[in-house]
Parts: C-alpha cells; sequence; structure tokens
C-alpha cells in the first residue's frame, strides 16, 4: 500500500508523491500543515470525476469498490453489478447522474477505483489517497493531470 500526498504551497497546483505505507498507518498522520501537505479526500464525486477524467485519457475503468453508509464492503456478487451499472451511467451519462444512481437509488459510497493504463499496468486509488500500485505506473503523473482536470479535493 501506498499514499498519495498532495504539496501545496501558495495556492499553487499541488505537487503529487506516493510514500510507501508499509506499516498502515492511517492516511491523515502523514498530513502536515506547516509544509502545506496534505491528503487527497477522494470521496464519491471524486473518484467518479477521476474515473471519467481516465477514461478520456486513455485508460480503463476496471471496476469501482463501493461501501454501504457503515463503510461495509458489499458482497461480491452486489459489487461487481453494481459497479458494472455505475462504470456505464458514468460512461453515458457523466459524473453528475453517476453520483446521483450511487447515492439516491442505492444508497452507498464509492471508496476506490480501479483503473488500467494503455500498457496493461493496473491500478487502484481509494479514499483518503490509499492506492495499491506499482512505480511502473506513475501515478503522480496521472494524479498531476487528473487534478488539472478535475480538481478533486
Amino acid at each position: 500500500m501506498q499514499q498519495v500526498l498532495m504539496h501545496r504551497a501558495d495556492g499553487a497546483a499541488p505537487r503529487f508523491e506516493l510514500r510507501d505505507n508499509p506499516g498502515n498507518r492511517s492516511p491523515l498522520s502523514f498530513e502536515d500543515q506547516t509544509s502545506g501537505t496534505r491528503i487527497p479526500r477522494l470521496g464519491t464525486e471524486d473518484l467518479l470525476a477521476i474515473a471519467k477524467y481516465a477514461e478520456r485519457a486513455g485508460l480503463h475503468v476496471d471496476g469501482f469498490t463501493l461501501e454501504d453508509h457503515a463503510f461495509s464492503a458489499l458482497p461480491d456478487e452486489a459489487q461487481d453489478e453494481l459497479s458494472d451499472v455505475l462504470a456505464d451511467v458514468l460512461r453515458r451519462d457523466g459524473v453528475a447522474e453517476a453520483s446521483r444512481l450511487i447515492d439516491e437509488d442505492f444508497g452507498y459510497y464509492v471508496t476506490g477505483v480501479k483503473l488500467t493504463t494503455a500498457d496493461l499496468r493496473s491500478f487502484t486509488l481509494l479514499r483518503e489517497g490509499v492506492t495499491r500500485t506499482t512505480p511502473a505506473v506513475h501515478l503522480e503523473h496521472f494524479l498531476d493531470e487528473a487534478w488539472g482536470a478535475v480538481r478533486f479535493s
């Protein structure tokens, strides 16, 4: 597991860094207000917007991690089925409609997105900037570009 950090000074665009987290520390423990280091919060709308951006940038949206309002995972079958429905709605109708569907119709949160690059390197981006990736993915570059397009929190 790695933690995404956002370094930001004086309102400039953030610089992203991946930090290994072998001890599984709390994401918030990486924040340092005095140096302008924080973690991206990445709520449902952020993750949906990143997924939509990724699709436009040539990545494949493999699916979403969905949880109920107690942040409990859904059963695998429901997870797979709703993830497919959500991906179709996002592709066809956009972020606002996908967000409405998952919240109002289903009552769940998007807590992660699984993406694959054109060269078949996969990664998962989760709430609070937790990620599973390899250095070959160059996630920092992707996040720089995604932030420029969607300004996630």
